[in-house]
């Protein structure tokens, strides 16, 4: 008894250290935001006209899936579901596996899985999108690529006005946009400082100094398509 209770207590001591190899799965934050609802509670169906979403989530394991709907076409129905923290940091690792990632609504709409978060200094929302479906970029400024996580991912900035963390308004948005989609059921890694990195390098002067991190997640987020996804997220 005494063996097994000294195990317990390195193990324990290995976790608090950070020398387990079990992920530290993130437990503070549930991305939850529908365009027809604003900021709504998390693990539950939300309907509207428009369209309607049932999520669930668990902080404890990172757990999360949504099934989405898309009523009425043309009507800007999106919405963000996922797992993250409530305030992000440049140098977080995080981790990720889509045991499902399905877009149902054919050529209609987009989807997104993607690593998402906010700055307040300047206001910008930021991506680094790992898959998707009709993605289609044919705005913005294209500012090059960044290598990182086995793979190549283009930069692109937009200028914007709309809903955002302080209201409704105008605020920056940069994405990183993984050239080859990464596959389902497989741990994939988002090393984001070396993106913030490369955004700070971008020739519009308005990223050289983002700061004031808000929240940080991986979300499925779904813009006026229909479909479903299981994601189960971890990181430091």
């Amino acid at each position: 008894m005494k063996f097994k209770r000294v195990i317990a207590l390195l193990a324990a001591m290995a976790m608090v250290f950070g020398l387990s190899s079990t992920p530290v799965f993130a437990r503070d934050y549930v991305q939850s935001w529908v365009s027809c609802c604003g900021n709504i509670t998390a693990n539950g169906t939300h309907d509207c006209s428009v369209g309607r979403v049932q999520m669930s989530s668990n902080l404890n394991t990172g757990n999360f899936s949504v099934t989405w709907q898309t009523k009425i076409q043309g009507r800007g129905f999106n919405n963000l579901q996922g797992v993250g923290w409530r305030t992000g940091r440049d140098n977080r690792v995080m981790g990720y596996n889509a045991g499902s990632f399905n877009h149902t609504s054919g050529s209609t709409g987009c989807t997104y899985l993607t690593a998402y978060g906010w700055f307040r200094s300047p206001l910008t929302e930021w991506y680094v999108v790992d898959r998707w479906a009709n993605y289609g970029n044919t705005t913005g400024t294209n500012h090059g690529t960044v290598s990182v996580d086995g793979g190549t991912y283009n930069v692109i900035s937009e200028r914007m006005t709309g809903a955002n963390i302080t209201g409704n308004g105008p605020f920056l948005k940069i994405k990183s946009v993984r050239n080859a989609q990464r596959p389902i059921g497989q741990n994939n890694t988002v090393t984001f400082q070396t993106h913030v990195n490369r955004w700070r390098q971008v020739s519009n002067p308005d990223f050289r100094n983002l700061s004031q991190h808000d929240y940080q997640t991986i979300i499925i987020e779904g813009f006026q398509s229909s479909g479903n996804a299981n994601v189960t997220m971890w990181g430091n």
